[in-house]
């Protein structure tokens, strides 16, 4: 909150960028996945542009997958679009953004959930299989759950959603 207030100048607080990322990284080193997953998306640029991010992919990738394997659905999302882009040199890998992604379901990520809707709906990466409409209409249906209600997880996805080639099991939806 700290940081978030130096960065705003709010209150009687002069308006500091870097004492505010002086209080994220402090939180982030106290293990706080909002603030790892706020620092991994702020580094994760290929070149500067202070105070909207910074180019240290490395470090990026280190505190996204530190949230993550924490089980923090945001994480799971900005990690699972970073492993997803379109540049192999980066260290893009479609299989593994599938992966984490399903899993930033499971943590009750809405955005992961609509990501993968929109991926399996139009089969664009990281789906590699070509569209799935069954699949991408079972995120959908999650996507909505989760945007109405965010404290929603879902540990059993697997069996009801598991990822491709799996078929899908029967699922009803009353």
């Amino acid at each position: 909150n700290m940081g978030t207030m130096y960065m705003g100048g709010i209150g009687s607080l002069k308006q500091d960028a870097t004492v505010a990322y002086a209080f994220w990284q402090r939180a982030a080193d106290m293990g706080s996945m909002a603030s790892q997953t706020y620092i991994g998306q702020k580094l994760i640029g290929v070149y500067n542009d202070p105070p909207s991010f910074w180019a240290n992919r490395t470090i990026s990738r280190k505190m996204l997958e530190c949230a993550f394997a924490q089980g923090y659905g945001p994480a799971a999302y900005e990690l699972g679009a970073d492993l997803n882009g379109n540049d192999p040199t980066l260290g893009e890998d479609y299989s593994r953004a599938l992966k984490v992604l399903h899993e930033g379901v499971k943590f009750g990520s809405q955005k992961s959930a609509g990501y993968l809707f929109a991926s399996f709906d139009d089969g664009a990466n990281p789906v590699t299989t070509g569209p799935d409409k069954a699949r991408a209409r079972r995120y959908k249906i999650l996507a909505d759950a989760l945007y109405f209600n965010p404290d929603l997880r879902f540990p059993n996805l697997d069996k009801v959603l598991p990822l491709p080639p799996a078929p899908l099991p029967q699922w009803d939806m009353s």
